[in-house]
């Protein structure tokens, strides 16, 4: 294992995916712009997470929506790192970044799972429009 991470930047005895089978140009541009298409996406995705939790400050269990963003870039990573691959083999590198994207998962999942019973307390929107005009109701005629 201490060979392993001390050989994480190395190249050495690992071949570029190019040179890996039998890739004709279309296949391999194919799964390379697929991969970076996918790590685009798992890339605005947290982002855009992220600005709604900062915009949105009253949101119930906004971590859950952080650590979503952390597992789907992590996920997004994995992705960049599949296209790379196919010039500069980084395998080592591919596998840490896929033990850490493991990690995340399985916290984003234990967190998920912590909360559930508290979320499914939470009134849905149109319970709360009930309440709302119940109460608007109510008052009119008080008044």
């Amino acid at each position: 294992m201490r060979e392993y991470f001390l050989n994480l930047f190395s190249t050495s005895g690992y071949p570029r995916r190019w040179d890996c089978g039998d890739w004709s140009d279309f296949a391999g541009w194919f799964h390379v712009l697929s991969d970076l298409g996918t790590w685009a996406a798992y890339t605005a995705i947290p982002l855009t997470l992220f600005f709604f939790v900062r915009r949105r400050r009253d949101i119930p269990f906004s971590r859950i929506f952080l650590l979503f963003g952390a597992f789907i870039l992590a996920c997004g990573t994995v992705h960049l790192i599949e296209a790379i691959i196919f010039w500069y083999p980084i395998y080592r590198i591919q596998g840490v970044v896929k033990f850490i994207t493991a990690v995340v998962s399985w916290g984003t999942i234990v967190a998920l799972v912590r909360i559930l019973p508290y979320a499914l307390t939470l009134p849905g929107v149109a319970k709360l429009n009930q309440q709302l005009s119940e109460e608007v109701d109510h008052r009119r005629r008080s008044e």
